[in-house]
Parts: C-alpha cells; structure tokens; sequence
C-alpha cells in the first residue's frame, strides 16, 4: 500500500516542478461556490473555469482521431510526473483539478475506455489509495479520453455521496448475497446501485454478474454508466450510477439559454463543477433537478434493475 506521506510527496514534488499545475490548485483557494438543497440531499456548485477543457470535450470518433492522446506516456507535458501505482496503471497529478488533490489513473496501454474486467483493478486502486474515491466516467458519460482506459481519485471526504450512503437512510431495498450486498437509493434525485462486501473477490464476482444483468440486451459496447469505489470501515463500497445520456438538453440550447454542464461521477455524487460564471449564476435547484432527473436513471428503474439482479440468486429481500 502506498502511504499517504508517499502520496503527499509525490503530489507536491509535482506541483513544485510544474508552474502550470501548480496555478491551478492554487486557484481552487479562490473559486467560488454555493450550495443547494436537491430534495433531502446537498449539492456544491463550484465554478472552476479550468475544468472547461473537460465539459466541453469533444468526444466524437473524429475529434477523437484528430488529436494526440494526452494520456498516452509520449504526449504528456514534459513537466509531469508519473508513479507506478498497480500493475499496468500509473498515477497522475491531475493539472486541471477540482478538489485540493485531484489524481489520473490511466492504463500503460493505449485501450478504449471500457469497464468490464477491470472493476478489480478499481478496487486495487483503492488500496492503494484508502483516503480516495476511485471514479470510473464511461465513454458517453463524462470521460474526455474515451480513447484511453483510466480512472480518477478524489478524497473520500470531498463528495457527499460517500457520508451520504453511510447515514443509509436513502437505502430502500438491501439483498445480502453471495458474499456482497447490493442496495439502491430512493428520494436521492438520481438513481444510483450499491454492492459492498469485506471481500474483493467476491465484490468483484458480484459486480461482473451485475454488468451482465444491467447489459443483457448486448447491443452496446458498454452500457452508460459512472461508478465510484473506496475503502469504508473495512469494506469496499461500489456505487453504480446507470445513465440515460451524456447531457442534457440545457448543454444544447442557442445562445443566451446554453447550459455548459456536463455532469460526470463528481457531478452525480455531490460536486457539480461549472466552468462559465454565466451558468453558475443562473442555476437553481429546479434546474439541477431537471438536469439529474434527464441524464440519470429514475428510482423505480433502478429497483427493477436490482430486483432482476437479485432474482437471479433467488434471495429474499433483507
């Protein structure tokens, strides 16, 4: 396990070699935020203009095609650093960050941003990591390299979703399983799934046979998704947050009515990032709502999904 001092230094021996990332965070001291209340749950609006190469990423085939990718070892800026932190992934300071110590995980190999079979290597990170949520945004939810296999991390402390499932009260349905357990929210203003067990294996096991449930018609890559794991009390947590699309209609509105909002893992789980100060002052509640209500799934699609999944193991709700 990598020790926090380790990790510390390493962020700032990078932030000391690279002026450019090392403005940036200084930046976030300035930022401005407000918070608002989205049924009983609390969402910070933070406006951080850097954060706009993300929101507004084109992630189309061609765009995709037409730039270098900027996670791939030959393409990154001759400043940054990189740190070994499970085989086959290395860990990146983050340079254009949203939170105090914001972290890239990306794959050594140039692969398509997909999920299936690496929801192991997600929990492994969070050993590495145990004060972090790892994040995975799916390629038409929120990853601007859709081209690159990687994951982020953010401290635990950071996102409400984390103190959120603790308190349990948005929990309506819990099925103990095989080694697991899987719940999901109800009252939370987006629909969201949640397995947790003491065991990564079994977390693991339990998390692939979930993906075949949640993609059973098969005619996709890879179902629209974000998900976030950590480390709590000594057992590691999974949040699924299915979508129905990446944005909402507010992004493609002309002119004056134009949302540049494009909500990924961080936005859904507590921390919706704004890069235009236009867009910060006009959002209220009624307008997040309507946002989470449009790109995320609703409560009772949610349940169906889990009640199909835990049919499958003919088990009685807890």
């Amino acid at each position: 396990m990598i020790s926090d001092i380790h990790i510390d230094t390493f962020f700032h021996q990078q932030l000391i070699g690279w002026a450019m990332a090392n403005d940036n965070y200084k930046a976030l001291e300035s930022i401005h935020v407000k918070e608002i209340s989205l049924k009983d749950s609390k969402i910070q609006i933070q406006f951080n203009p850097h954060r706009i190469r993300s929101t507004a990423a084109k992630v189309d085939e061609v765009s995709i095609k037409e730039r270098a990718c900027f996670l791939c070892d030959e393409n990154l800026p001759i400043e940054q650093l990189s740190h070994r932190i499970i085989p086959g992934y290395k860990l990146l300071v983050n340079p254009y960050p949203i939170f105090e110590k914001h972290f890239t995980i990306p794959s050594v190999f140039h692969e398509s941003q997909r999920l299936i079979s690496r929801i192991n290597d997600m929990l492994l990170c969070t050993n590495q990591l145990p004060g972090y949520v790892v994040f995975y945004n799916g390629p038409e939810c929120g990853a601007s390299a859709p081209d690159h296999v990687h994951f982020q991390a953010v401290p635990k402390n950071a996102l409400s979703i984390v103190s959120d499932f603790t308190d349990g009260k948005w929990q309506a349905n819990v099925f103990d399983l095989q080694g697991f357990a899987v719940s999901s929210w109800r009252g939370y203003s987006r629909g969201i799934l949640s397995l947790w067990s003491e065991s990564i294996n079994d977390l693991v096991d339990g998390f692939n046979k979930f993906f075949v449930c949640f993609n059973k018609d098969g005619n996709q890559l890879e179902p629209k998704l974000n998900v976030l794991c950590y480390l709590a009390d000594n057992r590691y947590v999974i949040h699924v947050i299915p979508r129905k699309k990446h944005r909402s209609h507010h992004y493609y509105l002309e002119s004056d009515n134009k949302l540049v909002i494009s909500p990924a893992a961080i936005d859904l789980s507590g921390v919706l990032v704004i890069p235009r100060l236009e867009d910060f002052n006009k959002l209220t509640s009624e307008i997040v709502a309507e946002i989470f209500s449009e790109v995320t799934w609703s409560d009772d699609e949610i349940e169906r999904l889990l009640l199909d999944f835990a049919n499958s193991y003919d088990v009685l709700n807890l």
